[in-house]
């Protein structure tokens, strides 16, 4: 079973509000070994993503779904303890629940948040962008992105994922978090 632990780091902001920010630590496989995670109805553009994704270089496991109840079990097993998903792919417009409908799930989960979601689409609609924006999701892609594109989104999502595990985002010598509480390196 995956063991999860939390810190919460209380920052203040210019204007002296604080900021909570809650990681949750954990300590699982290397990134490259994560899974992907895409739900998209048409079986299609599912073949279409992973040959992208193998076209970028990109060798984590893929798992895909054909619908947002698919990806929201696959995720309750993740919440059971296993491996988290480095990224989610969502299809923004799908019969039943869509994929805002699935981010917005993801994001009432607490111990989803190291997992990086990009919502994907073929058209680019400025209210589903703004409901994606809003709602919690890294990026907003049109099908499919490039190599150079997968590239960035995978690395971007190592960057956030290690982020929300707890791992600095200033990882220098003059940081004081790190000084003051070696555990959280």
């Amino acid at each position: 079973m995956v063991s999860h632990f939390t810190v919460a780091v209380l920052f203040l902001t210019s204007n002296t509000l604080p900021l909570h920010l809650q990681f949750d630590n954990f300590r699982g496989p290397p990134p490259a070994e994560r899974p992907i995670f895409l739900v998209d109805n048409d079986e299609k553009d599912r073949v279409l993503f992973l040959e992208a994704l193998r076209d970028a270089g990109i060798k984590n496991p893929c798992r895909m779904f054909a619908t947002g109840d698919e990806m929201i079990e696959a995720l309750i097993e993740v919440l059971q303890g296993t491996t988290p998903p480095l990224v989610c792919f969502l299809d923004v417009k799908m019969e039943g629940m869509d994929g805002l409908d699935v981010l917005r799930w993801i994001r009432l989960q607490d111990a989803l948040s190291e997992i990086s979601v990009i919502m994907i689409s073929s058209c680019q609609d400025p209210r589903s962008m703004h409901d994606a924006l809003r709602f919690g999701a890294q990026c907003y892609a049109g099908k499919f992105p490039s190599a150079v594109q997968f590239r960035q989104i995978l690395a971007e999502a190592e960057k956030f994922s290690a982020v929300a595990c707890g791992k600095s985002a200033f990882n220098v010598p003059c940081n004081l978090l790190l000084a003051m509480h070696p555990a959280l390196s």
